[in-house]
């Protein structure tokens, strides 16, 4: 069987990640795998990051040291997915429910 990871890029998009995030955990199939990639936000966003997805296992957070584009953070998920397939998401947007 296949397996899927959702990687979220976001950049000062402290208003919207939990939004985000939350779109891609509702899914009907579950993703295998989500990961959030911060791309050294300067707005508060990891720290929103932190307090919300910190402890949950089903998100895993990544947060960049130095600004380097979405190209960079797609990069820095790829790296870290498991899943056989993978799916992106901007950190202001949001998957359909189902």
């Amino acid at each position: 069987m296949l397996t899927t990871t959702c990687i979220i890029d976001t950049y000062n998009h402290k208003r919207f990640v939990s939004e985000a995030i939350e779109s891609a955990l509702a899914q009907r199939v579950p993703f295998d795998q989500i990961i959030v990639v911060d791309d050294a936000s300067i707005d508060q966003s990891q720290v929103v990051l932190e307090k919300r997805y910190g402890e949950d296992s089903r998100v895993n957070l990544i947060f960049r040291t130095t600004n380097g584009g979405q190209l960079a953070c797609i990069q820095s998920g790829v790296e870290r997915a498991t899943g056989d397939i993978c799916c992106f998401l901007d950190g202001d947007d949001q998957y359909d429910s189902g």
